[in-house]
């Protein structure tokens, strides 16, 4: 889902021309996990993967009695973090997560050329662009949301000089500054002690 604005206006000041373009965009996608952790595999029980998957103790290389993990063997730290920043499944089948995330993206963009004619034998161009958006980055772990976005800056001219009919020189001269804008995390809206 989305929608996408455009402003486009020319403006003849002679001997000029003008050009102005401005835009914005905002989308929405929808994000599917197929894998967290269930409830049960947060507590150490693995026996649902059995036969296919075998949990082994890490000190001794043997396997956990029916795939289950001891609960003094799990670090509470690792599961209080999982616990709050990791979904838990919402499908039917009991592990999978499936999110609608509003992705929003605003993007403006601005374009101005200038004609000139120069005499007869002489003919000058010169653009500026500029564009900037912003978007947010979804995952799994909407705590971790964030969002981020680039500028780009762009500048260009060209002089066209005709000396015969068969000979014409064109000089052109460009110049452009890309810049990425750092990533800014969403606030946690719940804290919880995780040690």
């Amino acid at each position: 889902m989305g929608q996408s604005f455009s402003l486009n206006t020319t403006a003849r000041i002679a001997p000029f021309s003008l050009w102005l373009t401005s835009t914005f965009k905002s989308i929405e996608k929808t994000y599917k996990f197929s894998r967290p952790l269930t409830a049960a595999e947060r507590t150490g029980d693995f026996s649902a993967l059995l036969p296919s998957t075998i949990i082994t103790d890490p000190n001794t290389g043997l396997p956990y009695p029916g795939n289950q993990i001891p609960a003094n063997q799990i670090d509470t730290f690792a599961k209080n973090t999982i616990d709050l920043y990791m979904p838990l499944p919402n499908q039917p089948d009991g592990v999978t997560l499936s999110l609608l995330e509003p992705n929003p993206t605003t993007g403006n963009q601005v374009t101005v050329k200038v004609d000139q004619t120069l005499g007869e034998k002489d003919r000058l161009w010169g653009r500026y662009y500029w564009t900037k958006y912003l978007n947010a980055f979804y995952n799994q772990f909407p705590a971790f949301h964030a969002t981020g976005g680039a500028t780009f800056k762009s500048y260009a001219a060209a002089e066209t000089h005709t000396f015969t009919p068969n000979l014409i020189n064109e000089f052109q001269l460009s110049y452009s500054r890309p810049e990425g804008l750092p990533q800014i995390y969403a606030r946690l809206n719940q804290r919880k002690t995780l040690a």
